[in-house]
């Protein structure tokens, strides 16, 4: 009887799930968005060898941030397109676009030998907005319930200027300079308007006025 009874659990199928995280598959969206992490390094060295004499590594720069750019439209539009977001992307591609962008505009101000500079001040600017978010979403996300990160269309606009000056400034075209102050302009910009949302996220009460005043304006337009 005790046979019998091992042969029919040696039969069962063994459903026991491993111990830790389980393994899941990166959807393609998610494959660029770790793949746009992988270019930060390799863009960080190719800065650091950087010189005069080496003046080729500067357009080998600018192809592999220009590559690294392509990652974060497509992986953007593969994850709305064919339904492909998750929580796992929506964490991975704001940090891959903050390392990427940070990292590159942090050489830019410090390479001396480079043909156009950014002035350290702007690249203090660019850090500060992006700490500011990361920590004003950590004390959202960690005292006022769970978090759904998505970027405004105003901070896409300014990752799109942010990169736009990373490459405009490496090949050192004409109003570079004018560009990148720009770039600073809509920075801050965005940081207020992040500054907004997290403040409205924060105070029910200014979260119900918004809805007020919207309807009473429709009253009024229907009067």
């Amino acid at each position: 009887m005790l046979n019998e009874t091992e042969q029919s659990k040696q039969s069962q199928p063994h459903t026991e799930k491993p111990a830790g995280i389980p393994y899941r598959k990166l959807n393609l969206a998610n494959r660029l968005s770790v793949s746009r992490l992988l270019f930060v390094p390799a863009i960080a060295i190719l800065f650091i060898y950087y010189s005069p004499e080496r003046d080729y590594l500067r357009y080998v720069t600018v192809a592999a941030f220009g590559l690294a750019a392509l990652t974060d439209a497509l992986d953007g539009f593969i994850a709305r397109v064919w339904g492909q977001r998750t929580r796992l992307g929506s964490f991975i591609d704001p940090i891959a676009d903050k390392l990427l962008i940070n990292v590159a505009f942090i050489f830019l101000s410090v390479h001396d030998s480079l043909p156009v500079t950014i002035p350290a001040w702007a690249v203090v600017v660019i850090l500060a907005r992006d700490i500011f978010i990361v920590m004003g979403a950590w004390y959202l996300h960690e005292f006022h319930g769970p978090l759904v990160v998505r970027p405004s269309l105003l901070g896409k606009i300014t990752t799109m200027f942010q990169m736009t000056t990373v490459l405009w400034t490496l090949l050192a075209w004409p109003f570079a300079t004018a560009l990148w102050q720009i770039t600073v302009g809509v920075t801050v910009l965005s940081l207020l308007d992040y500054a907004r949302l997290g403040i409205l996220r924060v105070s029910p009460n200014l979260r119900q006025v918004a809805p007020v005043k919207e309807e009473k304006k429709n009253n009024k337009k229907v009067a």
